[in-house]
């Protein structure tokens, strides 16, 4: 891997992250939801071959969104429960 795709990979990643913010997840969360933006990025970047930052984070966004957008609403919805319980 080369400097120039690892600096565009970073940059999609935290540019992604910064869309979804993620403040109010714990650590841990945010990490795991990391990663899986990071992995979908290297796929678009490898296997499709994408090397524009805005086509790259729309690829992710098509084909990991929802699925995120779900996660992260799991993750709130359980702080609530919890915080609830307490």
């Amino acid at each position: 891997m080369d400097m120039p795709t690892d600096h565009l990979k970073l940059t999609c990643l935290l540019w992604y992250l910064d869309c979804l913010q993620l403040d109010d997840l714990p650590l841990g969360e945010r990490i795991r939801i990391a990663f899986h933006i990071s992995c979908e990025i290297s796929r678009a970047v490898e296997k499709h071959g994408l090397t524009e930052a805005e086509r790259i984070v729309a690829a992710v966004r098509r084909r990991a969104h929802a699925y995120l957008i779900q996660d992260i609403e799991t993750v709130r919805r359980a702080q609530v429960a919890e915080g609830e319980a307490q």
